[in-house]
């Protein structure tokens, strides 16, 4: 006895051991990176309450703020706490996006290996989904981190929900409430979490390979004694957990709605977006078995009528066989339950932003295919009587899988080239099209930089970075006059004031630089991350005053009698 559980120990490290270095193998040159320009300033780099660590204010503000279009406290505590730790260095922010994925792989491991009783399976569904490339831009993007959190957190609850169900203490439920409420303040993916304990609470009623009535029956005897029907016993047991999920779910779309993540939603027809979203599983489907590139955003196109046809007979197709195999394959059956379902949020039928998909969005659901998948390869083969036969197949599957993901990381090195590749796969996107010109004119390429502007305006964006470009180019008064055009717009109006006061002040003129940089804090909102901008500029206005008052005692003595530069009033860059 003592032989076999040492034995059973030696196989749960070494598999734990195999999956934490396929992870570190394939991401750990992340910690080399830089922060990226696309999301990384609002969440980081530029975030006032991010940069200042974690603090009584930043905690405060963490938990009332719904910036970026999404209310994630425990998101904003975190990237706090890596500041706190790492400083500015983006290494640290990394090398914990690695440990969370590293975290959630491991959780994945006993999940399935404790949910489906076989340990070897358990091993090969986590390795697969660890080196996947669905995870990429969740690991090396720290703009993601609310994807890894929420993961870890929502495993943890199952395992957690999973163990009282089998005769645990009452502990065990209320840990899994917990983990509930900190994955919702993660991300709102969370919003499932009764959904996914359904599933594991169904598979593992009928695990023993009796029929539907005998496990209800064997699983809830107690309970039916003292309810009718098992639908309220579900429903009872989950009561506080789909009351965390209709609140995350009000509350998510309150902050995607005022942030104008949904504006899309409302001009767009439900049929469209329902078409969009069998076109986007269809892709999705073939990307869980080989990803060998990957789009930051995918551009909303006209739909292709074949690819929403075969979406259409894929998803008929899964829940036919789900419902053939459920009495007497339940990991097939729940597996694909799995996989259709948690892709509820983020297929499209409710549009947030205006992506056709994200790879991001297939790493949860992905974890059902791949226990089909595995579960599929093993039947396949044990008509050859062959145990070695399968390991080969998901071996080299998984080979490769991890091969592609590290290719795909290569990418995330440099910003210009990620956002050329995005451009390239996902389609011609004004946001992809701007930062590349942010990036090119950070390399003095201002001719490069204009081209990808003029794309973006012949897609109906006109670009603030135009005026941008004419500042570092020193064409002072038409970076000016493209700033008085472009404030015209609400939304680009703050950082217009910004860019004139540049070139004002580059102009030597410190009444219309201040008076513009004063715009620029009346029109900013101080309440949220913008708070970083104010205090910069803050810090350029004393020295502006210092300026003006020194010329104004030249004109005074008669030092510059003929310098005409004065504007008569105050300047309005919103006429």
């Amino acid at each position: 006895m003592t032989k076999s559980i040492l034995s059973a120990r030696g196989r749960f490290v070494i598999y734990n051991l195999l999956i934490v270095g396929a992870i570190l193998a394939i991401y750990g040159g992340l910690v080399y990176h830089p922060f990226h320009t696309f999301d990384d300033p609002g969440y980081v780099t530029d975030n006032y309450y991010v940069q200042n660590g974690l603090t009584f204010e930043g905690c405060a503000w963490a938990f009332r703020s719904v910036d970026v279009a999404n209310w994630h406290p425990l998101t904003w505590l975190s990237h706090m706490t890596d500041v706190e730790v790492f400083g500015p260095n983006p290494a640290g922010h990394y090398l914990t996006n690695i440990l969370l994925h590293v975290a959630s792989s491991l959780l994945l491991f006993w999940l399935v290996w404790r949910v489906g009783g076989n340990e070897q399976m358990g091993f090969v569904v986590a390795l697969i989904w660890a080196v996947h490339p669905a995870n990429v831009e969740c690991v090396a993007w720290i703009a993601e981190r609310k994807s890894l959190l929420a993961t870890v957190f929502m495993l943890a609850g199952m395992i957690s929900y999973h163990r009282y169900c089998q005769g645990g203490s009452r502990c065990y439920y209320l840990l899994s409430i917990v983990a509930h409420l900190l994955a919702s303040m993660a991300k709102p993916i969370a919003v499932l979490f009764p959904v996914a304990l359904v599933l594991i609470e169904s598979f593992s009623a009928f695990r023993d390979g009796v029929s539907p009535t005998e496990g209800l029956r064997r699983s809830w005897r107690t309970e039916l004694s003292k309810a009718r029907g098992w639908l309220l016993i579900i429903f009872r047991e989950k009561t506080p957990f789909i009351a965390i999920s209709g609140y995350l779910a009000i509350l998510t779309f309150i902050a995607q709605d005022e942030g104008g993540a949904t504006a899309f939603t409302y001009s767009s027809r439900f049929l469209w977006r329902c078409g969009n979203a069998l076109e986007a599983l269809w892709w999705y489907t073939a990307k869980s078995f080989s990803m060998s590139e990957s789009s930051l955003l995918y551009v909303l196109e006209p739909l292709d009528g074949l690819v929403v046809f075969l979406g259409g007979l894929l998803v008929l197709l899964m829940v036919l066989c789900a419902i053939a195999c459920f009495r007497e394959k339940r990991v097939v059956s729940i597996g694909l339950a799995w996989y259709l379902l948690m892709f509820l949020p983020t297929i499209g039928i409710v549009q947030v932003g205006s992506q056709r998909m994200a790879d991001r969005y297939l790493g949860w659901p992905l974890i059902g295919l791949i226990c089909v998948v595995c579960y599929g390869v093993t039947m396949a083969f044990r008509c050859c009587n062959s145990r070695v036969l399968p390991v080969i197949a998901l071996g080299a599957w998984a080979i490769g899988l991890g091969w592609q993901t590290r290719a795909l990381c290569v990418d995330w090195e440099d910003d210009l080239r990620l956002s050329r590749n995005a451009i390239f796969v996902g389609g011609y996107s004004p946001a992809m099209l701007n930062n590349c010109a942010v990036l090119e004119v950070q390399r003095h390429d201002f001719q490069t930089a204009r081209r990808y502007l003029a794309a973006k305006a012949d897609r109906g964006s006109p670009s603030l970075n135009i005026a941008i470009i004419d500042l570092d180019e020193k064409k002072y008064k038409d970076a000016i006059a493209e700033a008085r055009r472009i404030s015209r717009d609400k939304k680009d109006r703050l950082m217009a004031a910004g860019v004139a006061g540049q070139a004002f002040d580059r102009l030597n003129m410190p009444y219309e630089a201040r008076r513009a940089y004063m715009t620029a804090i009346d029109w900013l909102p101080t309440e949220r991350s913008y708070k970083l901008s104010v205090e910069r500029l803050r810090f350029i206005l004393p020295g502006l005053a210092a300026a003006a008052a020194a010329r104004e005692e030249d004109l005074i003595a008669g030092k510059e009698p003929d310098i005409r530069w004065r504007t008569k009033g105050r300047m309005e860059l919103s006429r």
